[in-house]
């Protein structure tokens, strides 16, 4: 996890802050917030060179160390792990580790994915049309509802 080594010395292992990487974590999170959108962020990124964290399995393979892309930032701005909770199915605990970000950082950061998240299906293009599309909301959470389609044996079908 980026931000974080394992220290292994003891019995169990935990997560310890690598203080020079945390001071990225800490920008990423502050570069969402600037931007409002993952795409200049993942392209910031990359004009950085930074990339994600590099690790070995246990056979020694090389795992990680690729370049972000939309889903990684997207996964990275929403682990709790960073602001010190474990998450277990859908309850959040405190962790043993220390914070890299505080807690109301990590909530802008989500009350923002959240809001450009509400407006997406009104924005998707799509070659089929969709008469209502972005027009009927989601009662619970306010989402806006989209067609979808599924293909089989090369017919397909819009629901």
């Amino acid at each position: 996890m980026l931000g974080y080594d394992v220290d292994r010395s003891e019995r169990t292992p935990k997560l310890v802050i690598n203080t020079e990487v945390a001071v990225q974590v800490r920008r990423i999170f502050s570069l969402y917030l600037e931007f409002k959108n993952l795409m200049p962020v993942v392209e910031e990124l990359d004009k950085r060179g930074w990339k994600n964290k590099l690790w070995h399995s246990k056979k020694g393979l090389p795992k990680g160390g690729r370049k972000f892309d939309k889903c990684s930032v997207h996964a990275m701005l929403t682990n709790p792990i960073y602001y010190g909770k474990i998450k277990h199915k859908t309850d959040l605990y405190p962790g043993q580790h220390h914070a890299i970000i505080d807690e109301e950082t990590f909530q802008r950061v989500h009350a923002q994915l959240r809001d450009n998240s509400f407006n997406r299906g009104t924005r998707l293009p799509s070659k089929h049309g969709g008469l209502l599309k972005g027009l009927i909301r989601c009662p619970d959470c306010n989402v806006a509802m989209v067609h979808n389609m599924t293909k089989r044996n090369s017919i397909v079908y819009c629901y």
